[in-house]
Formats: C-alpha cells, structure tokens, sequence
C-alpha cells in the first residue's frame, strides 16, 4: 500500500505553499499586473477581517493580482483556490495558475473556467492541474478578464496553492 502524507494547517486544510493567503499582514508579496491596481479591503473577507481588493485601469484587459513563485515538483498535482467578493460584480473571473521552468520564464499556464461573480454575492472558485514536466515554480493568479471599468473592485481572500488531493488513496 502507498502511504501518503500531507502538510496540515491547524483549520485541518491543506497548508498553502504560497505565502500571505490571507492578507491579515498586508499584501506582500502579492502584487498587481495588467493595469491593476492592489489594495487591502476591511469591508469583506473569507477569513479574518481582511482580503485583497484589486481593479483595472478601465483601459486594459485582464487586470489581476499575481502571487510570488513558488517551488512546485513536475508531474505533482497542485490545487488553486479562492474566496470572491465584488460589491457590483463581473462576469468573468478566472484563476490561473502560471508555470515557470528553472529560468523563470513561463512553460505553461492553466486557467479555470470563467466564474460570474454576481453583486455583492461572495462566492469561490478553484482549479486543479498537474505541473508540466518542466515546471520547478508556479505563481498564483486571480484576474477579471476582459476590460472591466474602473470602478469594477474585486475582492479576493483565503487564495491558497496547495498540493492537490488525491481522488483515491488512504490519508494518514
């Protein structure tokens, strides 16, 4: 029999291998790309009392908030997960997971389904994907697609990379 074992966070989830899932310490190393812009939010939170709020500049497409990397083994099976809020809501939220070979330049990129995020409706998404043989890191990113307003804030928290798990197997 195979014996596997996983890294459990005190909540009795899988701990998360990237860093400041939460946003309880501020937003680093969290960062914007695509003409977002990135701020802490006290208004609404998955847990604790804060989360990351981002927006676009109403001009460019894709506005997103994007994690450090973070080591990851080719051919394991990684999960990306999120809470979402958005007090006017967007129709299309996607998570990605990027995928970086050993010269930091990106060998594969993942995205789940677009997710409707209706007003002032907190709501989740997640995505599981296996690491491209190539692959030794992975950053982490929740983004709006398309070319939302300005005034389109999403609210992001509790965005966590973890190692995937299995569909059958024992846990110990």
């Amino acid at each position: 029999s195979n014996l596997i074992v996983a890294t459990a966070s005190s909540s009795g989830t899988l701990a998360a291998l990237n860093a400041n899932s939460d946003f309880e310490t501020g937003l680093a190393p969290w960062v914007s790309v695509n003409g977002a812009t990135l701020a802490i939010a006290t208004d609404w939170s998955g847990s604790g009392t804060q989360s990351a709020a981002f927006h676009g500049n109403g001009s460019t497409a894709n506005p997103a908030m994007q994690s450090e990397a973070d080591p990851v083994t080719a051919g394991g099976a990684y999960t990306l997960s999120a809470a979402l809020n958005s007090v006017i809501g967007w129709h299309a939220v996607q998570l990605t997971i990027q995928w970086l070979g050993s010269t930091g330049t990106v060998v594969g990129t993942v995205s789940c389904a677009a997710v409707a995020i209706a007003a002032a409706t907190p709501s989740t998404a997640a995505l599981s994907a296996t690491a491209p043989a190539n692959a030794v890191t992975a950053r982490s990113l929740v983004q709006m697609t398309g070319t939302p307003a300005s005034s389109v804030i999403m609210e992001a928290d509790d965005v966590i990379l973890s190692t995937a798990t299995p569909a059958s197997g024992n846990w110990v």
